[in-house]
């Protein structure tokens, strides 16, 4: 595991899955609406049209995408009480 990969990236490779894809499986075992599950499945990949079609999955990629953002700039991560979490 390599420093600059992403915690998601290091649960794939350690792992075999994503705590995004788990939460997507579960979901959909639950019984949830497809564009709930695909939000969490996939909210760190963007949609090919993300700019053109404001579904569920791209305003979580987007709310996650400038989290991250926010969180590389502070001074403080929010994570900092917990740095097992911090990405």
């Amino acid at each position: 595991m390599s420093s600059a990969q992403s915690v998601w990236e290091m649960e794939k490779e350690y792992f075999g899955y994503t705590h995004a894809e788990l939460g997507g499986c579960m979901l959909g075992t639950w019984g949830l609406a497809l564009p709930v599950v695909e939000a969490v499945a996939w909210h760190h990949h963007p949609e090919p049209d993300l700019e053109t079609q404001p579904t569920p999955r791209a305003l979580v990629y987007e709310a996650n995408r400038r989290v991250r953002a926010a969180q590389s700039t502070a001074q403080k991560p929010v994570n900092a009480r917990r740095p097992h979490l911090a990405a």
